[in-house]
């Protein structure tokens, strides 16, 4: 099975250190790296940067093999062939090259590889380059996908140590120089900064009060690739809807810092806590999924996007494999009992992934403004929209209503749930109905896992939570499409015992009537 990475690369630089990075591991593994991308991609700074890595050579002449079709390097490694394949008209003619000979023999770097057809070897590295002009004019995505043993290769670089996303210091965005000369560059400096209360994540948020001027978010994004670029994508998709995501005001990729329209204070969690009757605010957070739902068409910018498809919920759902029985039993699961569980989602799954859209991820209350100022479904506020991507409509329904942090009335719940049936007179209600069920005990295992790995990270409050989504869970589980997984869980993991090693846990309930 290929595995992948996506990195983000601020300028021209961080793709050349992307490649020297990658020389030592390339050098070592030896075979074939693909380079692929459109014109303009960076893969001549790459391919350069590359070969002078593995020769060892900064000077080295790296000319462009578009005309001569190969050029060859002596390397530390043994022979390094450069291909440009962009000018063959049939694959058979990489024959001609002395391809084979090169294939069998050492280091092999090839630019536009789809032209090679059936002559590329199976097992190889792919790295596609891809611009992001949203973010900055040189900014790029890499994709790097090992197939064969170069799986093995790329499991072994640290990541955390190759300076992509923050400059040649590798400073962290909220260290002074990078973030001095961010807000001095938009007349900030003397702005009053007040801290926001944040997530789970590492992202930090602060309120910018300018003298004269309207509020600002401040968000310093430490992963660039995972938080700020997805950001920046995602509200780029969001927009043309009609919905109301901040204003990107300015952005620092390279130090991972970005100035948001600030939409104040009136969360729904807040505005429910002050006594705002429920019904008015989740009807229209269904209102906005409706919207979505009927007019979200993938193009080329949803490309990007990751796909919510059986291999990543099965990743989701086996996290709660790895932590949750030695945090209940304290040991861990037994290999052929972990088998089990992976193969009963397999049988669940695959019928639940229907009617694939732009999925939010982490749709809730907490993360919805009220901005009662604007007409429609622009008045609510859409946040934390980075880890959004392409997934089936019902997950973020699910995620709205059993939400981990709040409890509704089952009423009010059933009649989310019809307002929303009703805006789509074609769905299947017993697709429809399979569909919420099993994304709900995904949604559910994943939230019960990531709350207990937080909770080893130092972050004990998300516990409070547990009971209610182990309650949530419980309902799913009692549900026929679910049965496969409910056998799993009587037999390894009775949920009455899960219930009563987390009870200890239980906050006092917001319950939204």
């Amino acid at each position: 099975m290929a595995e992948s990475v996506r990195l983000f690369l601020a300028d021209e630089a961080a793709t050349r250190r992307l490649a020297e990075s990658l020389a030592p591991c390339v050098g070592a593994a030896g075979g074939v790296v693909t380079l692929g991308g459109a014109l303009g991609a960076g893969k001549t700074a790459f391919a350069r940067a590359l070969i002078r890595a593995l020769t060892g050579d900064p000077d080295q002449e790296v000319p462009s093999p578009t005309f001569t079709l190969v050029q060859g390097y002596d390397t530390p490694h043994g022979a390094l062939w450069h291909f440009d394949l962009y000018r063959l008209t049939s694959p058979d003619e990489v024959i001609e090259l002395d391809w084979e000979e090169a294939v069998a023999g050492g280091l092999v770097l090839v630019e536009w590889p789809e032209r090679a057809g059936r002559w590329m070897p199976a097992e190889r590295l792919e790295i596609a380059l891809a611009a992001h002009p949203a973010v900055g004019p040189d900014a790029r995505i890499a994709t790097l996908t090992a197939h064969g043993h170069w799986a093995s290769v790329l499991r072994a670089v640290s990541w955390d140590r190759v300076p992509l996303g923050h400059g040649s210091d590798g400073a962290s965005p909220e260290t002074g120089e990078d973030l001095t000369r961010f807000l001095a560059a938009h007349d900030l400096l003397i702005a009053e900064r007040h801290g926001l209360a944040g997530d789970a994540s590492a992202r930090r948020y602060q309120r910018l009060n300018p003298i004269g001027r309207a509020p600002l978010i401040l968000m310093q994004a430490p992963d660039t690739a995972r938080d700020l670029v997805p950001f920046v994508t995602v509200a780029e998709l969001l927009r043309p809807l009609g919905l109301s995501v901040p204003a990107i005001l300015a952005v620092n990729a390279e130090a991972g810092l970005m100035l948001l329209e600030d939409f104040g204070d009136a969360a729904f969690t807040r505005c429910l806590d002050l006594g705002a009757p429920p019904e008015p605010l989740y009807r229209l957070a269904v209102d906005v999924l409706i919207r979505l739902h009927q007019g979200f068409v993938a193009g080329p910018a949803a490309a990007a996007l990751p796909v919510f498809d059986l291999g990543r919920f099965l990743d989701q759902a086996m996290l709660f494999a790895d932590l949750i029985p030695p945090a209940i039993t304290g040991r861990p699961l037994p290999p052929a009992a972990r088998l089990e569980f992976e193969t009963a989602w397999r049988e669940i799954l695959p019928g639940a992934l229907t009617r694939p859209t732009l999925l939010l991820r982490d749709y809730h209350a907490g993360n919805l403004m009220h901005l009662p100022d604007r007409p429609g479904v622009r008045a609510c506020g859409l946040l934390d929209i980075q880890d959004a991507g392409i997934g089936p409509a019902a997950y973020d329904l699910v995620s709205l209503i059993e939400d981990a942090r709040r409890d509704l009335v089952p009423a009010l719940a059933g009649s989310l749930v019809g307002h929303y049936r009703a805006a789509f007179p074609d769905l299947d209600p017993v697709a429809f109905r399979r569909s919420w069920s099993v994304l709900a005990a995904v949604r559910h295992t994943r939230v019960i896992a990531v709350f207990q790995r937080l909770a080893g990270q130092g972050k004990p409050g998300y516990l409070g939570h547990t009971p209610r989504v182990w309650r949530y869970l419980a309902a799913a589980l009692a549900r026929p499409e679910l049965e496969p997984l409910t056998r799993w869980f009587d037999r390894h993991l009775p949920l009455a015992t899960c219930v009563a090693a987390t009870a200890v846990h239980e906050p006092m309930r917001n319950e939204a009537t």
